[in-house]
């Protein structure tokens, strides 16, 4: 690729980065414009060239309608960076399924079976982290927040993507937490850290939940980190029936996203169905 894209892309991370976009956002908004570049070449940006790399997309079994509409928003992003939101294209519509996969659905009865696994294994902080994810509903990039100066306050202040909100912490969580402090000498700072004393990320739990799961016998494919904020979500609201709570604890800004957390199984829908008996 030629130097003046390259230093185009630069120029659009900039921006990215100006406009407080995260940094995996900035990622892979640039990798996908990248993508863009080398699929027209030395052809004009125009809309005939956008179209036809849209249904380049399409066309292309590799990819699902949910990465061509990732795709999509990357470049209407970089077309609008670049003052041509004339060119902008619409993502492709998708009606919301009303359940969930099997293979992406982590039962309460698989998440404990972890828990006993990783107590077996003396897997402390990994069991920690599960319970933390699990108990409170937070996100994997929020674990950063649990310092040992909120976790003795019973509260955890969170200030991400342009907005706060605080998750109270549940007193059993927090003598867990303060108990693990106190044996890995924790007096200030983010708990959760890897040997190293570095921050744990994204990959270093994915691969330790990957092998624990492997362990439990339970399948790879219903565990992963978003998978206890889910199940959180469908517990909370079996039992208050708060939606709106529950997307206020899960920092939704639309009921809508917090109705995907509501979603059960095709064979639980199944068996309601057919209580039916119409």
């Amino acid at each position: 690729m030629c130097e003046k894209i390259l230093l185009e892309l630069e120029n659009y991370r900039e921006y990215l980065i100006t406009n407080e976009k995260s940094l995996a956002t900035i990622n892979k908004y640039c990798h996908e414009i990248y993508d863009f570049y080398e699929y027209i070449g030395s052809s004009d940006i125009t809309k005939e060239t956008i179209i036809k790399y849209k249904t380049h997309l399409l066309n292309d079994p590799k990819y699902k309608i949910s990465t061509v509409n990732t795709k999509i928003i990357a470049l209407n992003s970089y077309l609008k960076y670049k003052e041509m939101e004339k060119f902008c294209i619409k993502t492709i519509r998708i009606q919301s399924d009303s359940f969930i996969p099997e293979q992406m659905h982590l039962t309460k009865e698989e998440y404990n079976q972890l828990l006993r696994k990783a107590l077996e294994e003396d897997k402390i902080r990994l069991y920690l982290v599960m319970k933390t994810l699990c108990t409170t509903g937070i996100r994997i990039s929020e674990l950063r927040f649990f310092t040992y100066e909120n976790v003795e306050s019973g509260m955890i202040e969170i200030y991400l993507k342009g907005k706060f909100r605080r998750i109270i912490i549940p007193d059993k969580l927090k003598s867990m937490l303060l108990k693990y402090c106190k044996e890995n000498k924790i007096t200030a700072g983010e708990i959760f850290l890897t040997k190293n004393k570095r921050p744990l990320d994204r990959s270093n739990l994915w691969r330790s939940l990957k092998k624990l799961a492997d362990d439990a016998g339970i399948p790879r494919s219903n565990v992963f980190p978003h998978n206890f904020r889910h199940l959180f979500g469908q517990d909370y609201f079996y039992k208050t029936k708060a939606i709106t709570r529950l997307g206020d604890v899960l920092g939704h800004s639309s009921i809508e996203t917090t109705r995907i957390y509501l979603k059960t199984t095709s064979i639980a829908q199944k068996e309601c169905i057919e209580k039916l008996d119409l």
